[in-house]
């Protein structure tokens, strides 16, 4: 008694192997999404009046959020310019103290010089008398 196998049977047995595999890969899944889908429906029926009174206040959040986006942009806008002018200010204030800090200082030199020379000049008169 001798059996014999062709490599025509090998490859066809792979060949159904892999197509009852696939079968069973498919009918699992299906399967698994026909159980999403139950658990998925009875989740929206049970939270039906919650689905539609969210679906209904949705344009007033979309509106709120819009009014709320023009008043921050607002703000910064606002921010902005206040910036704007502190830093010029700042800068005004800074030049204008440098200015009268100039001034001092000649106003200071020339006092100086005419220290200097009231002392020079006593200086003077007073070595002549002697």
């Amino acid at each position: 008694m001798e059996i014999t196998i062709t490599i025509n049977q090998i490859i066809s047995f792979f060949l159904y192997t892999a197509i009852f595999a696939v079968l069973v890969y498919l009918t699992i899944s299906i399967r698994n999404i026909n159980l999403f889908l139950k658990e998925l429906r009875l989740l929206v029926e049970t939270n039906r009046k919650n689905i539609d009174s969210t679906m209904e206040s949705l344009p007033v959040i979309a509106s709120d959020i819009k009014s709320i986006t023009g008043d921050v942009k607002e703000g910064i806008t606002t921010l902005t310019n206040t910036a704007e002018n502190i830093q010029n200010n700042i800068s005004d204030s800074s030049n204008t103290a440098a200015k009268k800090a100039e001034i001092t200082i000649e106003y200071v030199q020339v006092v100086g010089h005419i220290l200097k020379m009231g002392i020079d000049y006593f200086d003077k008169k007073h070595k002549r008398k002697r």
